[in-house]
């Protein structure tokens, strides 16, 4: 009996997210979408300009650039990026061009 009320409360919860999401106004998904795509824009920045200074400096690149917003324990956000080289040995002289190129100190560069 109790695994029913447990199944029956969920539904109710799970009905009232999506009658919130549907009363939500246009304006209101518009921005949201606008924001989204803001957010996919600044990443893809991100990877554009450290794929750039990588290339520039001889490094390969083995797989696409990653990057993802951060957040540190005092809600300051910044980016961390994970890069995959070629030549993976080469992965402390990249981070280290990386750092000089971008000394943002909320940003994580994970290189590989």
């Amino acid at each position: 009996m109790a695994h029913h009320q447990a199944a029956r409360l969920e539904w109710h919860e799970v009905r009232a997210e999506a009658a919130a999401l549907r009363a939500e106004n246009p304006h209101t998904r518009l921005r949201a979408a606008e924001m989204r795509s803001e957010a996919n824009a600044l990443l893809d920045a991100v990877v554009g300009m450290v794929t750039n200074v990588l290339r520039g400096h001889g490094f390969a690149v083995h797989a696409p650039v990653e990057a993802r917003f951060r957040r540190d324990e005092n809600g300051s956000t910044g980016f961390e990026v994970e890069v995959r080289l070629e030549e993976p040995g080469d992965a402390a002289v990249a981070a280290a061009v990386l750092a000089e190129q971008f000394p943002d100190p909320l940003s994580s560069m994970i290189v590989r």
